[in-house]
């Protein structure tokens, strides 16, 4: 917000851009300035409202899950519950796309029962309401503080909104093949599903990396478990980043195999732009467990009930972010957490940076010192890939059935 300022009529003038992301001059420079006034009378008014309004952007890394709630759907709520309990309000939205109100219809119509006002086609129209409120209230990465709402919401609060949402009772009684995608006919845009830069973005070429199955440790004849009833397993979700770029799971199938193996019901779910939420929702809020490398795709955790158990696969030189956006996720969540941190040998990392370069290895946190800038997320976000250690990752996903079990039995 600029500083409120009087010319010589005693008009006041505020301006604001309602995104959250103030830090990032680059990003807020892709949103749309609103600027209030007080003082006389203004255009007539073409449309009178009874409700009040809400106005904000979903300008910024719109179309990444994960954003989508962090910088969107998470303030909403704070903001509903801080500012507006048990009141009509409409909301007023610019940067709008045709595809995100389609995706998230259903939850905008659980914030507000009245049609979404797209400002940015409202050409010489003048609207009227009682009140507006411009912008929406954040706490922090993937966080809602109790203390800081009148009634002391917490994440698990805005699970059980999600929940009101998407859970059309059917959870209890749907099968799902062993590898889940969503519907790719009704949308015909293409998944971006990566974590973008908390810095400010450039356009830099993106670096493939060319996948080599291998296993890094092979463990003693790898076969699956015989199948029994899914019912009588518990469910692990394996989050799959499929084709982005970065942070690929290269012996992803032998990893699966483990987990059959030990006694999991496997299901590869690799999230879309236009995934399902009522078919993702159901799905995971019925699984027992869920792992996946750091990325947008682990957002959908918020899907799973408390007590569930959550492993982050935790890539070189991301253990700071990967703790912010979904290690405090899972904690606020009551999850049952594990961390699974990579080691050199597990990086594609040691086939650029092994012999040349050490401190990209073996010190991130010295390379990272003077901040997270868009070549440093680049090298260990986009330039990495992961070979997991299988004897190792058995040791976590033993751990992890073990709970499932005991979660199973209690909670179905």
């Amino acid at each position: 917000m600029e500083s409120t300022n009087k010319n010589e009529t005693n008009i006041l003038v505020e301006k604001i851009k309602p995104y959250p992301r103030k830090w990032e001059n680059f990003t807020m420079g892709q949103i749309k300035e609103f600027t209030l006034t007080t003082g006389p009378i203004g255009p007539h008014c073409l449309i009178h409202h009874k409700a009040q309004a809400l106005v904000f952007s979903v300008g910024g890394y719109t179309g990444n899950f994960f954003h989508d709630i962090n910088d969107g759907f998470l303030p909403l709520f704070i903001t509903v519950n801080s500012l507006f309990p048990n009141q009509d309000f409409i909301l007023v939205i610019s940067k709008l796309q045709d595809w995100w109100v389609q995706k998230y219809k259903d939850l905008l119509q659980s914030f507000s029962k009245y049609p979404i006002i797209n400002i940015d086609k409202e050409i010489n129209v003048t609207h009227c309401f009682p009140r507006v409120t411009l912008g929406l209230v954040s706490h922090g990465f993937m966080n809602i503080d109790p203390k800081l709402t009148p009634n002391s919401k917490t994440l698990i609060d805005f699970h059980n909104f999600l929940a009101t949402t998407y859970d059309d009772g059917q959870s209890h009684s749907h099968s799902y093949p062993h590898s889940y995608q969503p519907d790719q006919s009704q949308l015909q845009h293409q998944s971006q599903l990566q974590y973008q830069s908390q810095s400010q973005p450039k356009s830099q070429p993106q670096l493939q990396y060319q996948q080599q199955h291998q296993s890094h440790s092979q463990p003693d004849q790898l076969q699956p478990q015989p199948q029994h009833q899914s019912q009588l397993r518990p469910r692990l979700v394996l989050a799959s980043r499929g084709g982005s770029v970065g942070r690929l799971i290269l012996n992803q199938d032998e990893v699966k195999l483990v987990a059959e193996q030990i006694g999991f019901e496997v299901i590869i779910f690799e999230p879309r732009k236009n995934t399902s939420l009522h078919e993702s929702f159901r799905m995971i809020h019925t699984s027992h467990a869920m792992i996946g490398v750091h990325g947008a795709a682990l957002t959908h955790a918020l899907f799973l009930r408390p007590s569930s158990i959550f492993i982050q696969i935790v890539p070189i030189g991301a253990e700071g972010v990967s703790d912010i956006c979904f290690g405090k996720l899972a904690r606020d969540m009551k999850l049952v957490y594990e961390e699974y941190k990579i080691g050199v040998e597990e990086s594609s990392l040691m086939e650029n940076f092994g012999k040349e370069n050490s401190l990209v290895l073996h010190n991130p946190k010295a390379l990272q010192q003077k901040g997270w800038s868009q070549e440093i997320m680049d090298i260990y976000l986009r330039q990495q890939n992961i070979n997991l250690d299988l004897n190792r990752i058995r040791k976590y996903l033993e751990k992890a059935f073990k709970k499932a079990q005991v979660f199973m039995a209690i909670n179905g």
